[in-house]
């Protein structure tokens, strides 16, 4: 095999490695954002919930309240693998509700 083949197939071996790896890190943490957000969103679902049905009546709303009153079940970050800290609270300025993990 010439030399000038063996260059021409290292250089394609090189585009396809410099076009694939940073397109595969995107896609991974695309989705790692998209499972924290919807993990995210089912606790304010069920904070929502809370204030609607007026268990709770504090602005400051923290996870250990929504398992007592069975809205939530215990949450695991999927990013960690680790359950979220019953002290995380979800706090309630009009009609946005803002997480705030411990």
């Amino acid at each position: 095999m010439s030399r000038n083949k063996i260059v021409i197939y290292i250089t394609i071996i090189a585009i396809v490695v410099l076009i694939t790896i940073p397109t595969i890190i995107t896609i991974i943490d695309n989705y790692n954002t998209k499972l924290y957000n919807t993990t995210i969103s089912k606790i304010k679902t069920a904070a929502k919930e809370c204030v609607n049905k007026e268990l709770c009546i504090n602005e400051k709303i923290t996870l250990k309240e929504l398992y007592d009153h069975d809205l939530l079940t215990k949450v695991v970050n999927p990013l960690t693998k680790e359950f979220f800290s019953e002290t995380s609270y979800i706090t309630i300025n009009g009609n946005d509700f803002d997480f705030k993990s411990d």
